[in-house]
């Protein structure tokens, strides 16, 4: 008989089914409480962690850029050892950061997809700055060994001798500067920084690059004179170089007349200054005139003529001047020389701020402040028939200058102080090594007369009498600028020399000589290429006054016009000269736009000078001088005048 009874429903496919997806859930969500319960603390944990190593990385890194900025800071003061003390640091703060950013949740986080990315960036810029951080201390060890200041191990120089394996080592070590600096560059390279939140390390990259790149080409252009270093020390050779030093009592275009001079020889490494005195008296006895073929003519040097050493520093532009002065101290019948280096009382003040005070048995103690007075007005007012103190005292401050050069010690400091008085053309120098003269240039040290397009401001006294009396000279200049909307423009220059001279109670027709109260000068002005000379004139006042109606083409394509003129002890002469420039000189396309370059004559009395520029429409000025005041189409400064310095002027 069939089996009529009806199916379980519990027991249908569909209903088993029906159980099994419920137990799954429950197992799902039981699996998902635990795993809430694990992952909890986890997250906390791992969010924590994060925050805290965030935060230390950050701190470490902060610091260890304060210390490397702050080393930086140090050695450009000349602080050796907080230098060191703040490399040292950024090493540790860096290191420090590094044991952070291996923390676990770090590492978690940088195993995860996208967010993984932000952990790599920074470990890019921890390796970054461990680099930079290790080759900031390389410089400074470099410092220490190149200035003496280190406590321990040898000197780059000192005892009059380089040291040829102090000098590799640092050659070396300037490299592995070069190699970590550029690891460093590729680290920051490798830095994103586009995940959200990640901005701050975009940002630190480029600031670190746009600190690196310029590091970069320093030591590079140190490696490069590192490698010259030897050959100019005289490394399986001689070298010689000559020190002269420069009488703005006598004043000349260039600043004086050569009032000492000293060889100074590097032999294999070793220091020694085999010849050194008074040019006048010990080395070329009565300033002969001798014959060489001249860099500079007309109105300067006449080609084929004879000149006095003591003369070779007529021309402003010492690129000459040097060469005219090696070849005059071998046509004296000296050895040829490898550079030539200039120093006038300003630089010889600057010196003995750093080697301390020298005592004369004539003038007493000389020291920084008192040295232009005792030498110079009191060396001519009071001991004007006493050349030998006067001498004796020169050969005492360059003794001074290469006693602390040969020491090591205070090397570094002593030529930092002679440098800051290169920006009025006191301390100037010149090598025949082509390297070597490009980073003397760089480094605003070779006097050069600037060749910068548009106009020039530069005048120049030059002493015809062989008279001691341009140590009193004051001087003003004024420069009155007119630029027309097409672009031309009309200057005159006025200059001014009053001669405050003590009188002497000498005989007033004495008027050439040392001990003359008289000033006979050429009064030059150098008119810009592009420039045309109009007029160039001073009122006569002496039967010896000259006009010199010559237009003098200069070795740059400027002109030289020039006056003669006497003065009497207390008087004053003034010259004007007056020249134009065509349209279009002044137009940077629709803008009116006037540049200057100012040129000073080396003075012991930095001259008063004012500049007036006229033009159309309201005038923005951007100049290195101090002292501009606009109003309306007119710019104008009054102040001193005592360095190279560029201005320009727009008018809108």
């Amino acid at each position: 008989m069939p089996d009529t009874t009806a199916p379980d429903a519990a027991s249908t496919p569909g209903a088993r089914r029906l159980r099994r997806r419920v137990y799954v859930r429950r197992w799902i969500g039981l699996l998902a409480l635990v795993l809430l319960v694990i992952l909890l603390p986890l997250g906390v944990w791992l969010g924590l962690g994060l925050r805290s190593a965030a935060g230390s990385i950050q701190a470490d890194a902060s610091a260890a850029q304060t210390s490397i900025e702050a080393a930086k800071t140090q050695l450009e003061a000349g602080d050796y050892a907080a230098a060191s003390a703040s490399a040292t640091a950024a090493q540790e703060r860096v290191s420090q950061a590094a044991d952070a950013a291996k923390a676990t949740p770090v590492r978690l986080v940088g195993r995860l997809p996208v967010v993984g990315a932000a952990v790599q960036d920074l470990d890019h810029l921890i390796a970054a700055a461990t680099d930079l951080a290790n080759a900031t201390s390389r410089i400074v060890v470099v410092y220490g060994a190149a200035t003496g200041k280190a406590a321990t191990g040898p000197k780059l120089f000192g005892g009059g001798h380089v040291n040829f394996g102090v000098l590799d080592r640092t050659t070396a070590a300037v490299d592995e500067a070069l190699t970590e600096i550029a690891d460093a560059q590729g680290n920051l390279g490798a830095v994103q920084g586009t995940l959200p939140g990640t901005h701050s390390m975009a940002a630190a990259r480029d600031k670190a690059l746009a600190q690196v790149e310029p590091l970069v080409g320093t030591l590079t252009t140190m490696k490069q004179v590192l490698a010259r270093v030897p050959d100019a020390v005289g490394k399986g050779g001689v070298k010689r170089y000559l020190l002269v030093t420069l009488n703005p009592a006598e004043l000349y275009p260039g600043g004086g007349a050569a009032l000492s001079a000293a060889l100074v020889q590097f032999k294999n490494g070793v220091f020694s200054v085999p010849i050194k005195g008074s040019v006048s008296t010990k080395l070329f006895p009565g300033n002969p005139r001798v014959v060489y073929p001249h860099v500079v003519g007309l109105p300067y040097f006449n080609p084929g003529g004879g000149a006095a050493f003591a003369w070779s520093d007529v021309y402003p532009d010492f690129n000459a001047t040097a060469v005219e002065m090696e070849r005059s101290w071998v046509a004296n019948g000296m050895k040829p020389v490898d550079g030539v280096i200039t120093m006038d009382p300003t630089a010889l003040s600057a010196a003995l701020r750093v080697t301390g005070p020298v005592a004369s048995p004539v003038y007493g103690q000389i020291n920084a402040d008192n040295l232009v007075q005792k030498l110079l007005v009191d060396g001519y007012a009071d001991f004007a028939t006493n050349q030998d103190a006067r001498h004796a005292l020169n050969e005492q401050l360059m003794n001074a200058v290469f006693g602390r050069l040969t020491g090591g010690g205070g090397a570094m400091q002593l030529l930092k102080a002679l440098a800051s008085t290169a920006p009025g053309l006191h301390f100037r120098v010149h090598v025949e090594d082509p390297l070597l003269q490009r980073q003397v240039a760089v480094a605003g040290l070779a006097g050069a007369l600037p060749t910068r397009p548009g106009d020039l401001l530069a005048a120049f006294t030059e002493n015809q009498n062989g008279s001691k009396v341009d140590i009193f000279q004051k001087r003003t200049v004024t420069h009155d600028v007119a630029v027309a909307a097409d672009g031309s423009a009309t200057v005159t220059t006025t200059l001014t020399a009053h001669y405050d001279v003590p009188k002497s109670g000498r005989n007033p027709s004495d008027r050439v000589g040392y001990l003359t109260d008289w000033s006979y000068n050429w009064y030059l002005a150098h008119i810009p290429k592009g420039g045309t000379p109009l007029s160039w004139t001073a009122p006569v006042t002496d039967p010896g006054d000259r006009n010199d109606h010559v237009v003098y083409p200069d070795r740059f394509g400027r002109s030289v016009v020039r006056v003669g003129r006497w003065t009497a002890a207390g008087g004053s002469t003034t010259v004007t000269f007056r020249y134009s420039f065509p349209a279009g000189t002044f137009l940077a396309g629709s803008v009116v736009r006037y540049q200057l370059t100012t040129v000073p004559q080396p003075l012991t009395q930095d001259a008063t000078v004012t500049i007036s520029v006229h033009g159309p429409g309201v005038a923005a000025v951007t100049s290195d001088l101090p002292g501009w005041s606009v109003a309306g189409g007119v710019a104008r400064m009054s102040g001193t005048f005592g360095q190279v310095a560029s201005t320009s002027i727009e008018w809108h």
